[in-house]
């Protein structure tokens, strides 16, 4: 079980939002930021260029669906989600430096034009040279939004009511199930769940991809592993997990630290 927010496809939403007409180069004069740009909090420069019809904005944790063109300070297009086929669907937490501040702004059909200075650009290795970051303007419309889940407010650390197993796992039952066959640790299981740190980032959510996730129970994190053998088909259980029993031995990009999971059993195989 990879440590990673998931993303779900374009959702019927989008298609009721023009597309824009993507352009295929920018003339010297649209490559400068005009006197009415706006200076965001992340140090990037951006202007309206459509108004949206949404009320919500993104947070942080959400997944938006952008379209977008990249040019280079000189205006030539570098690349394009038109390119892809699709827009590209995202958290706001994961995207480029320069560009989530500006993305929490935004209504859904909103489209800007932004300018995000190289200093806000890391370099990008090419075998052994490092190519130094340039200064990157980008058109982008925000064609629909998803919710994450709700973070629990005990994401720090579980309740004194939270049961607690003997390896340390702590857990408390949302919702009782009407099941009554347990997984074993080669089952398969078929679970809707969301994982936060213990900061309240979001990490991982299948309910955010908008599909349930599958695995044998011993794939999963070893906490995560024994609290599904716990549950009976429907149950719907909050599971603290202490680092050791987390992503302790997991790679750099795993969260550290305890973490917390929501997770609903939904099948047995």
């Amino acid at each position: 079980m990879e440590p990673s927010t998931a993303v779900a496809s374009a959702s019927g939403a989008a298609d009721s939002i023009p597309k824009r007409v993507i352009a295929a180069s920018l003339s010297v004069a649209d490559t400068v930021p005009p006197t009415d740009a706006r200076r965001e909090t992340c140090g990037s420069l951006s202007r309206l260029l459509a108004a949206g019809s949404g009320q919500q904005r993104p947070g942080d944790d959400d997944r938006v669906l952008l379209q977008y063109t990249t040019f280079s300070r000189t205006g030539n297009a570098l690349d394009s989600s038109a390119t892809h086929g699709e827009p590209v669907a995202e958290s706001v937490r994961n995207l480029a430096p320069g560009l989530s501040c500006i993305v929490k702004r935004m209504r859904v059909g909103e489209a800007r034009r932004v300018w995000v200075p190289a200093a806000l650009r890391p370099a990008s290795d090419e075998g052994e040279r490092s190519v130094p970051a340039a200064d990157l303007i980008l058109d982008v419309t925000l064609r629909d939004l998803t919710r994450a889940p709700q973070r629990p407010v005990d994401y720090a650390a579980p309740p004194a009511s939270a049961q607690r197993t003997a390896t340390g796992l702590r857990f408390q039952t949302l919702r009782r199930g009407s099941g009554n066959q347990r997984p074993v640790a080669n089952s398969r299981v078929t679970i809707y769940h969301s994982g936060w740190t213990n900061q309240g980032v979001l990490f991982a959510s299948s309910v955010l991809a908008g599909e349930p996730a599958s695995y044998l129970a011993y794939e999963l994190p070893t906490g995560l592993s024994e609290g599904v053998q716990l549950m009976r088909v429907g149950d719907k259980i909050r599971f603290w997990l202490p680092e050791r029993l987390a992503y302790a031995t997991a790679s750099r990009n795993a969260p550290k630290g305890p973490v917390v999971f929501d997770v609903e059993l939904l099948a047995i195989d």
